[in-house]
């Protein structure tokens, strides 16, 4: 039996690293000879909850509200590291073959406990590329440090001692994007053969032949509406396309603080929008089936579930061509594909006018919209179901486990 122990922060919001753990465990269900057992830090939690289910160990550990002092205060994070190590040791103490699967750098170190203790190879999950972070919490410092990316001088971005730790104590790292690997590459001089590439991937739903059932000129979003998922950039696009009538209607799905939606009744008071915040998967995918576009403007992206979801459902799509993206769709074949532009004074935007004209071209154009629905599916197909993420991820799995019982 190999025992596998999936490591994860919850700060209680969707993302797609939990969407990420929700698939591996549905994919790992039918593999009898993998045991997946998950540790996660919660900081919605004021008592530790660790459950043994189905000979699987399930254990919800409460990170503290003041959680930045554990954050930033090594001493004490690596005190709690530890007696979190011992309070689980009792139960992973009689397994064999475990392997200790990371899904944040910041629980490296914990990882590096239970390691010690009990043993097994250490894989870290590269769900983003850290110093992109930097564009929602520190703009100007990602500005100048996307200006070094643009100019090739990497040693600016190797300078995250969270990723210097996290990279030396990992066995393998997986990525879940080229550009990801890329920037392990240039930034740290990882080599090559420690790195996977490994796309994320979804189980196949029951979906509907959605373009003809698809509403006139509906547009989709689906994310938190912030500035680094690029929906400015989308409602300063439609400002063009709706100066005479309302051309299209935009439906928003994700959290929206009260700030957000403040201010999009102000300065986008003109724009059809419908704000729906949170649904359901049923309810959001009647939208994947129903909509006449999606649309994906981020200024950074991984591999995205919503771009894999809209993929899966055929619907027809417009993407900014940055990070994953890129690697994921191809121009003109199952995606329009938007540049992003980058000024000193500005920072990095994307470029509305070219969004504004492939929001007219694919909403005029029912041909287009067929062909890229049709290849949006195939492309789904061929690369990101679940089954494919399952045996690539099983394959880096057993690998590490022989290694450990060589």
């Amino acid at each position: 039996m190999r025992n596998i122990v999936i490591l994860n922060f919850d700060d209680g919001n969707p993302t797609g690293v939990v969407r990420y753990i929700q698939m591996l465990q549905v994919g790992m269900n039918s593999k009898h000879e993998m045991r997946l057992h998950l540790i996660s830090l919660n900081c919605t939690l004021s008592f530790f909850d660790i459950k043994v289910i189905d000979n699987r160990i399930v254990a919800h550990i409460p990170f503290f509200i003041d959680s930045d002092l554990l954050k930033n205060n090594l001493y004490l994070k690596n005190r709690y590291f530890e007696e979190i190590a011992k309070l689980l040791f009792s139960y992973f103490q009689e397994m064999d073959n475990l392997l200790w699967h990371v899904q944040d750098l910041f629980l490296i170190d914990l990882a590096k406990c239970l390691s010690r203790d009990l043993g097994g190879a250490i894989i870290t999950h590269l769900h983003v590329i850290p110093w992109k972070l930097n564009l929602e919490r520190h703009e100007s410092f990602f500005n100048n440090l996307y200006k070094q990316h643009l100019a090739g001088n990497y040693k600016s971005l190797c300078n995250n001692k969270l990723e210097i730790c996290a990279y030396d104590l990992s066995s393998h790292i997986i990525c879940v994007s080229i550009s990801a690997k890329e920037h392990l590459i240039s930034a740290y001089n990882i080599n090559s053969s420690k790195i996977s590439v490994i796309y994320n991937g979804l189980s196949k739903r029951s979906v509907l032949n959605g373009f003809n059932i698809r509403q006139s000129n509906s547009l989709l979003f689906v994310g938190r509406l912030t500035k680094e998922k690029g929906l400015f950039f989308l409602l300063n696009a439609l400002k063009k396309i709706n100066k005479s009538d309302n051309y299209c209607t935009l439906n928003l799905v994700g959290h929206c603080p009260a700030s957000t939606i403040n201010r999009i009744q102000t300065e986008y008071k003109n724009i059809p929008i419908n704000i729906l915040g949170k649904i359901s998967f049923d309810e959001l995918q009647k939208l994947y089936s129903t909509c006449t576009i999606g649309i994906i403007p981020s200024l950074h992206e991984q591999c995205s579930y919503v771009a894999i979801e809209m993929s899966m459902f055929g619907m027809p799509m417009i993407v900014s061509d940055v990070d994953a993206l890129s690697e994921m769709f191809e121009d003109e074949v199952n995606a329009l594909k938007i540049p992003l532009i980058f000024d000193d004074d500005f920072g990095l935007e994307l470029d509305e006018e070219k969004l504004a004209s492939a929001i007219i071209r694919l909403i005029d154009d029912g041909a287009l919209r067929q062909k890229l629905s049709i290849n949006a599916m195939k492309n789904y197909q061929e690369k990101f179901t679940l089954e494919r993420m399952i045996e690539n991820t099983i394959n880096v799995y057993e690998q590490f486990i022989e290694q450990n019982n060589a």
